[in-house]
């Protein structure tokens, strides 16, 4: 646990360390060596440690000028520390950085000036020493982690749950931290399941993005892995870290692909995080197993919560988002008016909990933007109580299930993000709805997003197959969208294979694809306007 990074064997790609150098930082010294572990994970202090960096490419040459070609994160600590009792703020990205070459067109150096131009790529917000201590608390509590415990990590450290995990929990409760890289799955898709099974590891956490390599990766690789002895009976939890709808499709798809190999199905749930709280529902091991429920699409549209059996015709399933941490309150209130909604209403999420983020860094413009999202108050009802807007649709149902206490609990359940939702004929849609019909329209269309454009419904769709088979997708994306979802598609793109922007966790980023669109970059196979 005191090994110092420098020290690291440079062959590892599983890393048994703690960096307590983010909390204690002045008992930590890294050298400025040519330690291949740096091309791992680097961290380097600039003006007495206030400001750190964290990357997965070698980071020496990006110091001296050289072009950066891998992803950052910005954190400024003025930590607690014991000797000099310096009072902390920690200030966390909510999303990573991915496209630096955007940074490389307008000709800026990255390390001049970047902080000056840093809030056009990301939001950062800020959380004290306070509630970073009572989010590990509530997160120690919720997954029953102790120094005993071993934890299997396989996320991006850059921001959000994520970062939390690699770099803060360990130290607060002791527990031993397996961190892997998900890069290096894109070469070894079993590593991760390996090293759960190597090290028997009961509790561990992914993203969708590595749930989803696994599960294409070694789909056909299930009997040889369980030749080589990899056995995941010992995991109780895996827990998908995630800002947006549950995809019970992957998650069900990947339970049962491991089944064999000793994985329970009960063990994977997901997580749901945002900006101003990054973990509100997260599943323990001693809560009730995560409810589906199978609501009527058409009532959604209409902001309606409507439960209808399995099978129904317009259903939609919803899995619950986990269990809402320790010391978190929700409550459903509607965006507009921010009146409390009952159960039978979709409104927006509002959440308020001691590790709520406190701000943004920087603010821009309108500083009422900041009180809106982080110090609201319901306009009737319980008007003092200060809640947290977390942007994210959804709605709460008392279930019959009860908890280790013997007693009932609130599941949540996220529809989509307030601000990704369209709103169309009066009527308001979420993209993954239309996006998971259109992908079952045809078997050569892998991926697809949806945006609007000056009130029109635009579709990508990404083609893998002869380029002939682009003009045969058009009626199909157009029939299925106006079938299911009663909407007239106003243009069909095809793409190619991998044009559809995601990011490290998985998620689709709608806006740069738009963006892209409207600057004719998309270099799309056939485009067709239906207007």
């Amino acid at each position: 646990r005191d090994q110092r990074l420098d020290e690291l064997n440079p062959t590892q790609t599983v890393f048994l360390i703690q960096i307590s150098f983010l909390l204690l930082a002045e008992r930590t010294q890294i050298k400025r060596s040519d330690c291949h572990v740096f091309k791992t994970l680097t961290a380097f202090s600039l003006n007495q440690f206030k400001l750190i960096i964290l990357s997965v490419s070698p980071s020496l040459s990006w110091l001296f000028g050289c072009p950066f070609e891998g992803k950052l994160c910005f954190l400024n600590i003025n930590y607690m520390c014991i000797y000099t009792e310096h009072k902390v703020n920690i200030y966390l990205f909510s999303y990573p950085v991915t496209d630096l070459n955007t940074w490389r067109s307008l000709g800026m150096s990255l390390h001049n000036d970047i902080v000056d131009h840093f809030n056009y790529f990301a939001v950062v917000f800020q959380m004290s020493h306070a509630a970073t201590s009572a989010f590990c608390r509530s997160i120690k509590l919720q997954c029953e982690l102790y120094p005993s415990r071993e934890v299997a990590i396989c996320l991006d450290p850059y921001c959000g749950l994520g970062f939390v995990l690699w770099c803060l929990c360990s130290v607060y409760s002791g527990h031993q931290s397996i961190l892997i890289p998900p890069s290096e799955l894109e070469t070894n898709p079993a590593l991760w399941l390996l090293a759960v099974s190597q090290y028997k590891v009961r509790d561990t956490f992914c993203s969708y993005s590595v749930m989803e390599l696994c599960t294409k990766g070694l789909g056909s690789q299930t009997e040889s892995l369980k030749a080589r002895g990899l056995d995941l009976s010992r995991v109780r939890t895996c827990v998908v870290v995630a800002e947006e709808r549950p995809r019970i499709a992957l998650t069900q798809s990947f339970s049962k692909l491991f089944k064999d190999l000793g994985l329970h199905p009960r063990a994977v749930s997901t997580s749901l995080g945002c900006r101003v709280n990054l973990a509100i529902c997260l599943q323990g091991t001693s809560g009730p197993d995560p409810t589906t429920v199978y609501v009527d699409m058409r009532a959604l549209r209409h902001d309606r919560v409507r439960l209808v059996e399995r099978g129904s015709p317009h259903s939609l399933p919803l899995m619950e988002s986990g269990k809402i941490l320790p010391g978190v309150r929700i409550i459903i209130a509607n965006p507009e008016t921010k009146g409390p909604l009952g159960d039978s209403h979709l409104g927006e999420i509002w959440v308020h909990s001691t590790h709520n983020a406190s701000g943004y860094f920087t603010i821009y413009g309108d500083e009422s933007l900041q009180s809106d999202h982080f110090n609201s108050r319901l306009s009737f009802g319980d008007t003092q109580t200060i809640w947290a807007r977390t942007g994210y649709l959804g709605f709460l149902r008392r279930t019959e299930l009860t908890d280790a206490n013997g007693e009932r609990h609130d599941a949540l359940y996220v529809v989509g993000a307030l601000d990704e939702a369209m709103e169309l004929r009066g009527m308001r849609y979420h993209p993954i709805d239309i996006e998971t019909s259109v992908i079952r329209a045809h078997k050569s269309i892998t991926e697809c997003a949806v945006f609007t454009w000056t009130n029109l419904l635009v579709v990508v769709v990404e083609l893998d197959g002869s380029e002939q088979e682009a003009l045969d997708l058009v009626p199909l994306v157009t029939n299925v969208v106006l079938e299911e979802h009663y909407l007239i598609v106003g243009v069909v793109v095809v793409v190619d294979i991998g044009v559809i922007p995601i990011n490290s966790r998985g998620e689709k980023q709608r806006m740069h694809l738009r963006d892209g669109f409207l600057a004719d970059q998309l270099d799309p196979i056939y485009v067709a306007y239906n207007m």
